[in-house]
């Protein structure tokens, strides 16, 4: 490894590293560079801090902290590990360990915490750098099926957020006009459908898992607790505009969101949902519970790898 530098990543390392996540990930995404500038460059939040390992002037590797923010009782600033990838001649040889390592002594001075979600094959590495896991969200399901909901048109009102009031102690996205305006942007390459009340949104989309018409709901979002039933009877409308086999969705127990899906007749399954985990940034302060999932408040939107 002696003979392979890492450095921050500069704009004319962009076309490699593009070309070098294409090589890695195959037919999983699609990074053009047009996307590629919206999610990691548009970011309301900031941009990603990203670090290259690079051998004989040939980027051979790439790791990416996307910046999030989080609202409870305080701002919490984070970052969330996403498009690590690692040319196929040198995986195995610890570099995506010593990216990592690089990354946790060199994050932007305000960011407090990491979080992502990893499958099965990567989360034995991040245990082994000191990630922790938190738990599972619980994922809510609605079964639709032929026969068992009419088709129907639903209100589309793209461009009419409806954002939540702050307050609360749960760790959740913080909402912003812009932050509304770039997460459901079509530069995303996600078709979202929006229906909107007059205090409160509902975004969701649907696409094909295993073989199978799902409907996910993405984001609920309402001015207040009264804002519930408003909710649910979009909630409700989306089910029956739908074609889906099922409807799902995450959203924690005893928020205003569980209580629109119940309304709605989505039944929860607790502990259902991807794996969430976290890790401390050295040298500063940790938000409260962070390790616990009761302190956190998150949908599908927050958690989705877009």
């Amino acid at each position: 490894m002696g003979e392979v530098s890492i450095r921050p990543a500069a704009p004319a390392d962009l076309r490699e590293v593009l070309d070098l996540m294409q090589l890695a990930l195959g037919d999983e995404v699609e990074f053009s560079e047009r996307f590629f500038k919206w999610k990691h460059l548009a970011n309301p939040f900031g941009e990603s801090p990203m670090l290259v390992a690079v051998h004989r002037e040939r980027i051979i590797g790439a790791r990416t902290m996307m910046r999030w923010r989080f609202q409870a009782r305080e701002l919490v600033e984070a970052v969330r590990p996403v498009d690590t990838t690692v040319h196929p001649d040198w995986r195995r040889r610890g570099l995506f360990s010593q990216l990592t390592r690089r990354f946790l002594d060199s994050l932007p001075p305000d960011v407090r915490l990491i979080f992502n979600t990893p499958n099965e094959k990567s989360w034995p590495g991040y245990a082994k750098l000191g990630w922790r896991e938190v738990g599972h969200p619980s994922i809510w399901i609605r079964p639709i099926g032929p026969g068992l909901t009419r088709r129907r048109s639903v209100p589309q009102h793209p461009g009419s957020p409806v954002l939540a009031t702050t307050g609360g102690s749960r760790l959740r996205t913080f909402r912003s006009i812009e932050y509304d305006r770039w997460r459901w942007s079509p530069e995303s390459g996600v078709d979202y459908s929006t229906a909107s009340g007059n205090e409160s949104t509902v975004r969701f989309r649907e696409r094909s898992r295993a073989g199978r018409r799902e409907l996910t709901v993405v984001d609920i979002q309402m001015k207040q607790r009264s804002s519930i039933p408003e909710a649910a009877a979009l909630l409700r409308g989306a089910v029956r505009g739908s074609d889906a086999l099922y409807a799902i969705a995450i959203a924690a127990a005893f928020t205003r969101e569980a209580a629109a899906l119940a309304l709605a007749g989505f039944i929860p399954i607790p502990k259902a949902g991807p794996r969430l985990v976290t890790r401390g940034v050295p040298g500063a302060t940790a938000p409260g519970g962070f390790d616990r999932l009761t302190s956190w408040r998150l949908q599908v939107g927050d958690l989705e790898l877009f």
